[in-house]
């Protein structure tokens, strides 16, 4: 069981998955079993939540992700334990582990690579494709920058929290 951490708007929930039985999440202490019953475009889904179905839009721009359910927009955030401890002891330091990297949310497939080492980009700009739990995942750059390193290749597994992408931020000359 992985322990994962969701902040809907000011709300915060602290989950477990299992990933050999991803249908199968506890929230807040809670078994629940989620199916999602289909994709449709533009990023909107319906799952079967304990026997009620919920039809959720998901959209992520420059950096943040929110849902739209029942007409109602919400902010959401997604971080596993290991990242939410991470980014505490990265905010010690001065630094944010976000704005510096693209981190990979779950385990998966990397599909495609966007970017090439050396190549300046604008936050919300798209660098890498993941393909976890039958679904493709573009992750995007956190910041205006430049990429400094790429830890990984097309058509190879990753692990969660795997640095993909590392970025520097765009100096500004005066």
């Amino acid at each position: 069981m992985e322990k994962i951490i969701v902040k809907i708007d000011e709300q915060e929930f602290e989950t477990e998955v299992n990933y050999n039985h991803p249908e199968k999440i506890i929230l807040n202490s809670n078994p629940n079993e989620v199916k999602i019953l289909k994709e449709y475009g533009g990023n909107v889904f319906s799952f079967l939540v304990n026997n009620k179905v919920y039809l959720v839009q998901y959209d992520e721009k420059n950096g943040e992700s929110k849902i739209i359910y029942n007409n109602f927009e919400h902010k959401v955030n997604i971080k596993t334990e290991t990242k939410a401890l991470l980014e505490e002891f990265m905010k010690d330091a001065g630094l944010s582990a976000e704005e510096k990297s693209i981190i990979a949310p779950m385990p998966g497939l990397v599909i495609k690579i966007l970017t090439k080492v050396g190549d300046e980009v604008k936050k919300g700009d798209k660098l890498v494709i993941i393909e976890a739990m039958k679904m493709e995942n573009s992750l995007a750059s956190p910041i205006d920058g430049v990429v400094s390193k790429i830890n990984v290749s097309e058509n190879n597994p990753v692990e969660k929290d795997t640095i993909l992408v590392e970025l520097e931020e765009l100096k500004v000359s005066k």
